[in-house]
């Protein structure tokens, strides 16, 4: 079992989505927009729905290589929970349904950054 987290709970967190990467051929779709969901935060107003919204991104296959994402604008999302073992991210299409990854042997690589915020 792995040991808990705590982040200080008399601080404000906050958690950015910094590199997301897997093979080629873990994925069926292309050119796809895909909405990244994550567990720890606060909810967001997306439409008219608050939900865990961490990012946004578009699926470009690129032939031969893996796909990888380096996000140069790190947006910064205030932490809910300040106490966690594990965490849950999904990876969904416009149509709210799961990005189909099928290679399941190959993981699928997500950095994430937690900083605290300070304030004056």
């Amino acid at each position: 079992m792995a040991q808990p987290i705590i982040l200080d709970p008399s601080e404000i967190w906050e958690v950015g989505l910094c590199e997301l990467s897997f093979s080629e051929r873990q994925l069926l779709a292309d050119n796809t927009d895909a909405l990244v969901y994550f567990d720890l935060i606060v909810p967001q107003l997306i439409g008219t729905t608050m939900v865990r919204f961490l990012r946004t991104f578009n699926i470009i296959m690129q032939e031969d290589y893996g796909v990888e994402y380096q996000f140069k604008n790190v947006y910064y999302v205030p932490v809910e929970k300040r106490m966690f073992r594990d965490i849950r991210i999904e990876i969904l299409n416009l149509a709210g349904e799961r990005v189909p990854f099928t290679d399941d042997k190959t993981p699928l690589k997500v950095v994430l950054h937690f900083r605290r915020v300070i304030t004056p």
